[in-house]
């Protein structure tokens, strides 16, 4: 056993007969900085309480014991054994209930393993104990928040200015009317410059710098929609009565329109969006209609004419396919109405108010809100209790404002072409309010680089995103780390290490073909598409799926395959725990047509199995067949994991699984340095970060051993 001592400002560690000294107090700081140190040092013993140090020398064989287990159990979290991690601390309770990082490791081993009641069972306890670090109380505030759903049901209304870009002064990216953007998943923003022909990219909306023109020549372009199905932009041109389709880097592909008989061919097309299969959606303003094109760039269909009656426009704006409800919303500005549609074209219903005065711009939030720009204003129409909400910009006043987003960091993105403006607005309300931030865990596999797996999101769970090096830091024990670097895009690996889970209730033995067949498509459209695949008839994985391609299917087409689901909840469960430990991204993909019964959940209940694959960041792709009784569950655990539930038409498109799972982005940073410490196996590295973004704050800690080989 190794043992420490603290010798005035000499720390000596005693390891195997070696002795390593450090002088670094005394000799290398002031008295005063030394006090300071002294104070941060407490300060990080009471968040930790002071009664359980685990550097701190222990005599008792409980103590001993108590130690040598929650060592194992940071061990094994670490190494996202969570299941492992779990006994290790109940274990190292067992012999010292007053460990108390114990405690709090053993809720976040429960909560990593899906079980979240489990995990604020033994928080509370700690907040029974007097463990009232605000560190802490503040993690368990937040996910008290985010498990409440309560970011779906709130709004932000009041918005501040942080910048304004003014395309008349700028020396560099010049852009003259900015009209119509997008943004695509990672959070970048495509700008349409209307009378300077240009297309431009806002890669980070609080910096001029980062405004790049596209470097392709367009005529009067109008809108910008990022494709939905695959990584191209279409531009409207309302001048050259076109489509263009563009690849990110600014490439025409495609003129789409030219070749349009005289009947169908485009009059000053304005809005612009698509939907998931990549059709797209075109506001044909001056012949007042609304055209459908599909991927190819093939006119499929249109409707509407001029008029002010149910069905006709009047110099509509925009328009916006709502994937969820598979609903075409437009701007109807002259008529002073939102009108909604079917991708059909066939009427819904309409949107009037007193508050909407000839619409413009639309914009529909990942919270589930249409945002409406006004001839002089900005409301968000609630469609769960269809209310109109004005927002407030402070002393901003707007002048003929056009488009808006909402970026993924919930800031408001507002075009004004008469003014030259891009206006940049952060929601008030959010302003002071802390990040949410979780040191997830700590990779020392390549000791002494250690990788940080960060979670930052905000604090009502929507994740942040365009973070890089200068807005982590990082302290090990009392050393602050000079140089870390970010990666942001380690996590989003292209590979698609995807589970396959089939579902082999009996009555799914009537949907094998459509099952083989979607699999067959999935194969086809990603050859690397799955690290395994599941049968819930038995927990027996069969590994590459790329191998194993026609065992498979021919177990989906064998009878004796299909039984009672008794075992759906350890199948799900292990898929999902095939992952943890590859440090690469994972999904599942799962056919089932929701037909469980009790004993299907008799060791994991429904919450924890979606809680499993949401807090390890899994998501769920559901291929929804027949009516069971278990379609509100799997519409659940696609919507809580970021996946997608598919059915009716959308089933025959399982290539988009593989598009939206691509794109998927979980809300993990990695951030690496190198450690300034020797190697020391028994001694405990505390390590703080500390995350400043947008005047907002967050802070987290965990901490390591090194494994003895």
């Amino acid at each position: 056993m190794r043992s420490y001592i603290f010798y005035g400002g000499d720390v000596i560690f005693q390891y195997k007969q070696k002795v390593i000294l450090y002088t670094n107090l005394k000799k290398l700081v002031s008295l005063s900085i030394f006090l300071l140190f002294i104070f941060s040092f407490l300060f990080n013993i009471q968040m930790l309480n002071a009664q359980f140090d685990p550097n701190q020398k222990v005599n008792t064989a409980s103590e001993i014991n108590s130690k040598e287990l929650f060592k194992k159990g940071i061990i094994a979290y670490n190494d996202a054994l969570y299941q492992k991690a779990i006994l290790f601390f109940k274990q190292s309770l067992s012999y010292n209930s007053k460990n108390y990082l114990s405690r709090y490791m053993l809720g976040w081993s429960y909560f990593k393993s899906g079980f979240l009641q489990n995990a604020l069972f033994e928080w509370e306890t700690l907040k029974s104990f007097g463990f009232t670090d605000n560190l802490f109380l503040n993690m368990l505030e937040s996910i008290y928040f985010q498990e409440g759903n309560f970011q779906k049901k709130s709004i932000s209304k009041n918005f501040a200015i942080y910048q304004q870009l003014n395309g008349a002064k700028l020396s560099k990216s010049f852009f003259s009317w900015p009209l119509g953007m997008d943004i695509d998943n990672k959070n970048q923003i495509y700008l349409a410059g209307h009378r300077s022909n240009n297309l431009l990219l806002i890669k980070n909306s609080k910096a001029e710098k980062s405004l790049t023109p596209f470097g392709v020549s367009l005529g009067y372009p109008f809108d910008v929609a990022f494709d939905k199905k695959d990584d191209f932009v279409y531009v409207s041109d309302y001048k050259n009565n076109i489509i263009y389709k563009l690849t990110l880097n600014g490439k025409i592909v495609k003129k789409i329109g030219l070749d349009f008989s005289n009947e169908n061919k485009l009059n000053g097309p304005a809005g612009i969006d698509t939907d998931l299969l990549g059709n797209i959606y075109v506001v044909d303003q001056g012949n007042n209609r609304i055209v459908k094109i599909d991927s190819e760039g093939k006119f499929v269909f249109s409707f509407g004419k001029m008029g002010k009656e149910i069905g006709e426009f009047f110099k509509p704006v925009d328009i916006m396919y709502l994937k969820d409800k598979k609903w075409l919303i437009i701007s109807n500005s002259f008529n002073n109405r939102i009108d909604i549609f079917d991708q059909w074209g066939n009427y819904i219903n309409s949107i009037e108010s007193p508050d909407i005065l000839e619409p413009r711009g639309l914009f529909f939030s990942e919270l589930g809100f249409l945002y409406i720009v006004n001839k002089a204003s900005i409301v968000v129409y609630d469609f769960n209790n269809e209310s109109i909400t004005p927002l407030s910009l402070g002393t901003t006043e707007l002048f003929e404002p056009y488009f808006c987003i909402i970026d993924k960091n919930s800031n408001l993105i507002v075009t004004e072409p008469y003014r030259q403006f891009i206006d940049f607005f952060i929601p008030q309300d959010e302003l002071y309010m802390n990040l949410d931030v979780k040191l997830e865990r700590l990779d020392i596999r390549n000791y002494p680089l250690i990788i940080a797996y960060i979670s930052v999101k905000d604090q009502t769970g929507r994740t942040v995103f365009g973070l890089s090096d200068e807005n982590f830091t990082f302290n090990e024990n009392e050393t602050t780390i000079k140089r870390v670097n970010s990666d942001y895009s380690y996590i989003r690996n292209d590979y698609p290490a995807l589970n396959i889970i089939v579902d082999t209730n009996s009555t799914m033995y009537n949907y094998r073909d459509k099952i083989n067949e979607i699999i067959e498509k999935l194969v086809t459209a990603e050859p690397s598409i799955a690290e395994s695949y599941y049968i819930t008839s038995e927990l027996a994985q069969i590994k590459p799926l790329s191998n194993e391609i026609l065992k498979l299917k021919d177990a989906i087409s064998n009878p004796k395959t299909y039984k009672a689901t008794t075992i759906f909840d350890q199948v799900f469960y292990s898929a999902v725990s095939s992952f943890q430990q590859k440090f690469i991204k994972g999904g599942i993909i799962l056919f089932s047509d929701g037909e469980f019964s009790s004993s299907s959940f008799a060791i994991h209940s429904q919450n924890d199995l979606i809680n499993y694959a949401k807090n390890n960041y899994i998501p769920v792709y559901v291929f929804y067949f027949g009516n069971g009784n278990g379609k509100a569950f799997l519409k659940e655990m696609a919507d809580k994991t970021s996946g997608y539930f598919f059915e009716m038409e959308d089933i025959f498109y399982p290539e988009l699984a593989i598009k939206l799972f691509k794109s998927y982005q979980p809300p993990l940073y990695i951030v690496y340095y190198k450690s300034p410490y020797p190697y020391i196996p028994d001694f405990f590295r505390q390590v703080f970060v500390t995350v400043q973004y947008n005047g907002r704050v967050g802070k987290n800690w965990f901490g390591y051993y090194m494994q003895e080989y």
